[in-house]
């Protein structure tokens, strides 16, 4: 799997599932900065999860440990 695929689902899970409008550089904002509270990020890991038939691990869920968007993507490519 490729990147850009990675964030081509991250981005149609963030507009369709967390009603959160994802541009090409808000992948370096900060999660907070996109409106991303806890408990959108859990949602956001789940549905990943969903869609890319991986398991996060637990340090993961702390949305303190994942910066920004592009952190996650290559988190779910290095799986």
């Amino acid at each position: 799997m490729t990147i850009e695929k990675v964030k081509s689902i991250m981005k149609t899970i963030m507009i369709e599932k967390l009603s959160i409008e994802l541009q090409e550089a808000d992948y370096e904002k900060k999660l907070l900065e996109l409106g991303l509270n806890s408990l959108l990020f859990i949602k956001l890991l789940i549905n990943m999860e969903k869609e890319l038939d991986v398991e996060f691990p637990e340090e993961i869920i702390d949305p303190n440990g994942v910066t920004n968007l592009n952190q996650l993507a290559q988190i779910v490519l290095s799986m």
